[in-house]
């Protein structure tokens, strides 16, 4: 093969798949936000995240999460991975992915430091920390309470009337 034929054939090879990949600013933005921990069963707790993108922003692709869990200090308590498909579609676009285990029933005042995220699309990685596309969504579940027959108890400090 000639070399000028060879160097060609390379040059539109790559100009191709560099025009079908996606521009950084094209990536869509992602949004992790913790939902819940709960007591599993036998030692075992499961911190449950919810992991979404923008609307009509374009598939995310394959989004990875690596994050650490710091105690008040800053000391790592846990190292640990959310991973998911992101689509661009009603359904596709809001994902659920666990962390479990017999060593993360963390004590209060733990937080989640997220230390890399990326959105693989059409095989080229983005790291979504460096574009600015990842964000956290301090959602507060509602406490749930069950009503009783009782009476509600007087308030603290306040005299019965």
């Amino acid at each position: 093969m000639n070399k000028p034929l060879a160097l060609s054939a390379l040059v539109t090879l790559l100009w191709a798949v560099s025009a079908q990949a996606t521009p950084p600013q094209d990536v869509p933005e992602v949004t992790l936000r913790h939902l819940s921990t709960t007591f599993v069963n036998h030692g075992i707790c499961s911190i449950r995240f919810g992991i979404s993108s923008e609307f009509s922003g374009g598939d995310a692709g394959l989004v990875e999460i690596q994050m650490n869990f710091l105690n008040p200090e800053g000391q790592v308590l846990h190292r640990g991975t959310l991973a998911t498909y992101l689509e661009d579609t009603t359904a596709g676009r809001y994902q659920e992915e666990f962390v479990e285990g017999e060593n993360i029933c963390f004590p209060a005042g733990t937080r989640v430091e997220i230390t890399a995220a990326t959105a693989t699309i059409d095989d080229v990685s983005y790291d979504l920390i460096e574009l600015g596309k990842i964000r956290e969504d301090r959602f507060k579940p509602y406490q749930i309470q069950i009503k009783s027959g009782l009476p509600p108890e007087p308030s603290a400090g306040k005299p019965e009337s």
